[in-house]
């Protein structure tokens, strides 16, 4: 006998898939143009995930920034969102 049904597809939950304001701070990545992209290295991660920014952190950046707790913390985010968005880096 013939199985004609068809073949399944994995389905994203797009609600997993926004990205969350509280990822700026723990793993310094911002929204750009509907993707992850990190502050410190300016790569992006292809799936908004935030197993992925984790992963991305955790592996490249959490030795120089791991530490930092707090008021640090934000002061470090607010300088790299500034660096980020300023209009000299793209010149």
């Amino acid at each position: 006998m013939l199985n004609n049904s068809k073949k399944r597809t994995r389905t994203y939950d797009a609600e997993n898939r926004i990205f969350q304001e509280r990822w700026e701070l723990s793993y310094f990545f911002v929204e750009h143009r509907g993707a992850p992209v990190c502050l410190v290295c300016n790569e992006s991660v292809a799936i908004m995930k935030e197993y992925n920014l984790r992963r991305h952190y955790e592996t490249r950046h959490n030795d120089d920034f791991g530490k930092l707790e707090g008021r640090m913390r934000e002061d470090i985010l607010a300088s790299l969102k500034k660096e980020h968005y300023s209009p000299t880096k793209h010149l």
